[in-house]
């Protein structure tokens, strides 16, 4: 993340702006994925786990699926690391679909020859 945001700026002073907004979005992200993993955490244990995953080197939502249950194993008890880590996993996997679009009747349309055919990616957020 650091060296993409220093790669194209003039000056260290926009990359560090840059850095900044990136951190701030991801513990805004991280704000809403903990929570929905562990309704009842309170603000006080929640942004614990925040400050362990920034210096443990967390830099993007992706990164989570590299969190382990001994990284945060000393903040929640085990059920709720165990939860908290298979939202982290749902955060990051990305399930592929390919769709084929096609005419559902020739006399409902007038691209009767026409089919659609393309790809789409979706994350899929499971809770």
């Amino acid at each position: 993340m650091y060296k993409e945001a220093f790669k194209d700026t003039p000056d260290h002073f926009t990359a560090a702006l840059l850095i900044i907004r990136a951190m701030m979005t991801l513990v805004e992200e991280l704000k809403a994925i903990i929570p929905r993993a562990l309704p009842t955490i309170s603000e006080a244990v929640q942004q614990l786990v925040i400050d362990r995953l920034l210096t443990s080197g967390l830099n993007s939502i992706e990164d989570l699926k590299y969190v382990q249950q001994e990284d945060i194993g000393d903040l929640l008890p085990v059920i709720q690391q165990r939860k908290l880590l298979d939202a982290f996993k749902m955060e990051t996997e990305t399930i592929t679909l390919d769709l084929q679009v096609l005419p559902a009747d020739s006399s409902c349309t007038t691209f009767q020859s026409i089919q659609f055919i393309f790809a789409v990616q979706l994350s899929i957020y499971w809770n």
